[in-house]
């Protein structure tokens, strides 16, 4: 639980030396598989954020199985997310769309599912769907899910934002994404998140260039730097 909320954080090495300690005690003690298989689905995540996709992908494929058979559906869901995000992550929009439609087929239908979950799993199924040129698709999951964003906390409306821009960006209307890429890269600054702003950045700069903005776009490459 400390690494995972170290990891949060955006503190990766404490949460590197806090799930370290975790898995040697785990060894010491009991061994129990379930405590085990926990321990390295949060090391995972630490992984995907230090950006060891391999890694972090070889694991979940590994353990996934597992959360099913002993009937961990929580979990699973969560790994199946985490799955997807790593493909998104490494480039593969296809593949993250696969799991995330499964890690969806098990949150849809049950009623006690965390609306933080599902909100999630809508929101991993459009970005990938764009990502894999599926914008009308990503548009038509968006309107569906639009309601979950709704009172789920200002980061998530920046990544509702940056969506949107990637949406209308790949409809052909640039200057509609433009303008939902800036509102998302400021908001991401003003609140810490520069990383994120960066990410924003780099789909602006696709803007620019085809537009041959060349002046911004050079303004736009030494900000993100």
């Amino acid at each position: 639980g400390l690494g995972n909320a170290y990891r949060v954080a955006d503190k990766l090495g404490a949460a590197e030396m806090a799930l370290r300690r975790a898995a040697a005690c785990a060894k010491k003690g009991t061994g129990n598989q379930k405590l085990v298989l926990h321990i390295l689905y949060y090391w995972t995540a630490v992984l995907r954020d230090q950006r060891a996709l391999p890694d972090s992908a070889e694991i979940l494929e590994l353990i996934i199985p597992y959360f099913h058979r002993m009937g961990d559906h929580e979990t699973l869901r969560s790994a199946l997310i985490g799955l997807g995000r790593v493909y998104e992550q490494g480039n593969e929009p296809e593949k993250a769309v696969v799991v995330i439609l499964q890690a969806l087929r098990l949150i849809v239908p049950d009623p006690e599912s965390p609306r933080a979950l599902l909100l999630a799993g809508m929101n991993a199924l459009a970005v990938n769907l764009a990502g894999a040129e599926q914008f009308e698709t990503a548009r038509a999951v968006l309107a569906n899910s639009r309601q979950l964003y709704r009172r789920s906390g200002k980061l998530n409306q920046y990544r509702l934002c940056w969506l949107e821009g990637k949406i209308e960006q790949g409809l052909g209307k640039s200057g509609a994404s433009e303008a939902k890429f800036n509102t998302a890269r400021l908001a991401f600054a003003r609140v810490g998140k520069h990383y994120d702003s960066a990410l924003v950045s780099l789909d602006l700069g696709l803007v620019y260039a085809r537009q041959e903005r060349h002046p911004e776009l050079i303004w736009l490459v030494d900000d993100m730097v």
